[in-house]
């Protein structure tokens, strides 16, 4: 079930989901490995602009992406070429949606600091669903055969709860968090990272669903 509601001054409805679903829980990981909700001030207007953006290097998997959205909101979204990278963006420019992951799901707009497992998919159900979607835009699969994933430094206690739930839920073992430095054009950046105990890489691909193409042909090593 679920009910339809119309933004003002838009001809299209925007279906809002009255429970979650696996669709959700995998875009909720995707936004927070790769995406954002931004707000910003119109000149124009004194109600802000809005919108979910989720950045990857392949445009086939945002267009999968675009397909939950639809499904979940029936809103599609625009897919576009950030201009002198190898990097496509996938923008969802609408606001009861936004509204939806910010006040359902508890994600917070702006920066990515210090971001949190929304309750509602810390469970069997929905958990390994979330972890696809952080996986597919965050995470590796090595040469050694071992998942793992990196993020911000600032983001330690994040994955440490990742940790703990896998622990919890499944009994996913990973090792770490591991700190190191990334310089960029002299600039130094924290980064934090944990892996996968290798004899459950098997099970874990089994178990959460992957989508993205990085992941094809380098796991067929686990069949």
């Amino acid at each position: 079930g679920c009910k339809f509601v119309r933004i003002k001054r838009s001809k299209f409805l925007i279906k809002i989901p009255d429970a979650i679903t696996f669709d959700i829980a995998y875009l909720v990981g995707a936004i927070l490995g790769d995406g954002n909700l931004t707000i910003t001030n119109r000149k124009i207007s004194k109600y802000p602009r809005v919108k979910i953006r989720i950045f990857n290097s392949s445009r086939k998997y945002l267009s999968s992406l675009s397909d939950m959205f639809e499904r979940s909101f029936c809103v599609r979204g625009k897919i576009y070429r950030k201009a002198f990278e190898n990097c496509y963006v996938l923008d969802i420019n609408n606001k009861i949606v936004w509204l939806y992951f910010v006040n359902v799901l508890g994600l917070k707009p702006k920066r990515k600091i210090f971001i949190e497992v929304p309750e509602l998919l810390t469970n069997r159900k929905f958990f390994h669903y979330f972890l696809a979607g952080l996986f597919d835009t965050d995470g590796f699969f090595d040469n050694r055969g071992i998942f793992g994933i990196m993020l911000s430094g600032r983001n330690i206690q994040f994955l440490r709860n990742i940790q703990k739930i896998c622990k919890n839920l499944y009994n996913f073992e990973f090792h770490g968090p591991h700190i190191s430095e990334l310089t960029v054009q002299k600039n130094v950046y924290t980064r934090v990272q944990i892996n996968l105990k290798k004899t459950q890489s098997k099970n874990f691909k089994e178990l959460v669903p992957l989508i993205h193409p990085k992941y094809k042909n380098k796991l067929m090593v686990l069949d």
